[in-house]
């Protein structure tokens, strides 16, 4: 199936001729972006410590916050904990949310290019939600892009809920992303 995710705003005549040969517009996600000056200082979480995962065990450990986070079951497959690794290797970043000890969330930033990376998969465990460890997360996940060289960090939020966390710590609406795809032609019988 032809499927594109593209930025319409810096190039607003694709969508009409896409639309015109038959594509449909799966959905639109807000983008926003970090600037390094702009990145605020969530309120501190007591007994929260995050750390860059080191080990595979505490990969796995992450991929499995991650998998849980987004409602999952059971172990992840590995491919979490090899995008975490990966992302890392390549000079982009991962985090581990610890709280008392018991992992809280986790999440990554995809290996930069020219300057800019992704804040992705970013996920706090049922158990730990509304209490800041999100928004300390993406802080830490963001602070350290900087400190690697990043200009721009980018991220697509969940939802309009989720907008308001990276709000606060300095992320801004910059535009959206348009997933649109094409069904292929179903044959008759």
């Amino acid at each position: 199936m032809p499927r594109l995710e593209y930025l319409p705003g810096g190039a607003p005549a694709v969508e009409p001729a896409l639309v015109a040969a038959g594509f449909t517009v799966e959905n639109r996600a807000p983008v926003l972006a970090c600037a390094a000056g702009d990145l605020a200082e969530p309120k501190p979480v007591d007994a929260l410590v995050i750390a860059e995962p080191a080990t595979d065990t505490e990969f796995d450990v992450a991929a499995r916050v991650q998998h849980h986070g987004y409602g999952g079951t059971g172990e992840p497959e590995g491919g979490e904990a090899a995008w975490l690794r990966n992302a890392v290797a390549g000079g982009g970043v991962a985090a581990l949310a610890l709280l008392d000890g018991v992992p809280a969330g986790a999440g990554g930033c995809s290996v930069p290019v020219d300057g800019l990376t992704e804040l992705a998969g970013l996920a706090v465990a049922d158990t730990f939600r509304r209490r800041g460890i999100g928004a300390a997360l993406s802080a830490h996940l963001t602070a350290t892009a900087f400190a690697r060289g990043c200009r721009v960090v980018w991220l697509e939020p969940a939802d309009a809920a989720v907008e308001r966390i990276y709000a606060g710590i300095g992320y801004r609406r910059i535009g959206e992303k348009l997933n649109i795809s094409l069904e292929p032609e179903q044959e008759s019988s």
